[in-house]
């Protein structure tokens, strides 16, 4: 039967040592997040593009040229992707501008409101929409009156003008530093891994790269099927909020589908998706009620492909988590790390389970030697 080895003094300063090593590190990253964030970006991009770029090298023989084939392939659908939607996102909010300016100063709505709602929350309400200025500059056709307006507004703020030049050439430059990154992470990507592997000490590095292992299976599995349910269930909402004629539905829709991310935080845009409807009942004239119950009936069909078809088919059982753990996962890493930990509460559950469930057994095996 195995013991413990005894807390003598060099093993209490031995620890001592390294949790001052481990604080001195981590305070070390966060003085440098702003050199490191970059880097992390282009990390995580190559990290999620190099198994398409193996796949590409292993037919055509050739690492720079899958990297240039895969890079030229994501700036081309990114490119398209923004030359179809920004046209209709542009109309969409011309009509939701014009939308809105009706609802404010048109007598009928303000009937029809007030049967739904307080006057007082009402004229508060309208007040409020009334003082958004970017409702006329977004309803302006002539493009050199929309400059001009908007001349005339930031003139009094040279200032912040200077100020947001200088910031957007630091992005600028942001955005070029982390394109240099990726472009080189992607070319030696399995070179760097190993020099990295190489980095960790020898006592350590086993337990070191056995976590790496699980942490990216964990991670690669979930977050690659998580990303594709959230886009189709966007699309899906898009379509069906556009059939309804819903106002922003593309918009609308993709966030919806970006909320999928995290697990039933979809839920959240139910509120907005009410106020869009509303809206839209005033506007057409017809009953809010019907226009309730045809937003209600997209997010029943999209939650029944979702679950019944999209997860099962294409996350299967990565988790393995029951909805209890889902949430209370997601209430405990959201509680710790805020937003982020909603996004990788599940994903970091699971590890922490694998871990548990590894040290358990090992526990187990020790006691019966």
């Amino acid at each position: 039967m195995s013991t413990k080895p005894p807390w003598t003094l060099d093993r209490i300063v031995k620890a001592i040592i390294a949790l001052t090593i481990l604080g001195f590190l981590f305070w070390l990253v966060a003085k440098l997040s702003d050199v490191l964030i970059p880097f992390g970006i282009a990390f995580l991009a190559a990290y999620i593009l190099n198994p398409i770029v193996k796949k590409i090298e292993l037919k055509l023989k050739s690492r720079p040229l899958a990297v240039a084939i895969v890079l030229i392939a994501l700036f081309v659908f990114v490119t398209t992707a923004l030359w179809l939607l920004i046209p209709l996102i542009q109309n969409e909010a011309v009509r939701a501008a014009d939308l809105l300016k009706r609802t404010i100063y048109d007598a009928s709505v303000s009937e029809q409101a007030i049967q739904w709602m307080p006057e007082s929350i009402w004229q508060k309400l309208r007040s409020y929409l009334g003082s958004l200025k970017f409702i006329d500059l977004v309803e302006q056709k002539d493009t050199l009156s929309v400059i001009g307006g908007a001349i005339s507004n930031l003139l009094p703020r040279a200032f912040s003008i200077l100020s947001g030049t200088l910031n957007f050439l630091l992005w600028i430059l942001g955005f070029t530093i982390i394109l240099l990154y990726l472009v080189f992470l992607l070319l030696d990507y399995d070179l760097f891994v190993k020099q990295s592997q190489e980095l960790i000490p020898t006592v350590i590095r086993s337990d070191i790269l056995e976590f790496i292992k699980l942490f990216d299976q964990a991670m690669s599995q979930y977050f690659r099927a998580q990303a594709l349910v959230a886009f189709t269930v966007g699309v899906m909402f898009s379509i069906g909020f556009s059939i309804i004629g819903l106002p922003l539905a593309i918009v609308f829709g993709l966030f919806v589908g970006l909320l999928n991310m995290v697990p039933y935080l979809q839920i959240a845009s139910i509120p907005l998706a009410a106020i869009l409807a509303i809206l839209h009942a005033f506007d057409t004239n017809t009953s809010i009620g019907q226009i309730l119950f045809l937003v209600v009936l997209v997010y029943a069909i999209v939650q029944i492909i979702q679950d019944g078809f999209l997860v099962p088919k294409i996350m299967g059982n990565i988790t393995g988590l029951s909805p209890v753990m889902v949430l209370l996962s997601l209430s405990v890493w959201g509680k710790l790390l805020g937003f982020f930990g909603l996004i990788v509460a599940i994903p970091f559950t699971c590890l922490v389970l694998a871990y548990y469930r590894k040290a358990i057994h090992k526990d187990v095996r020790q006691r019966h030697i």
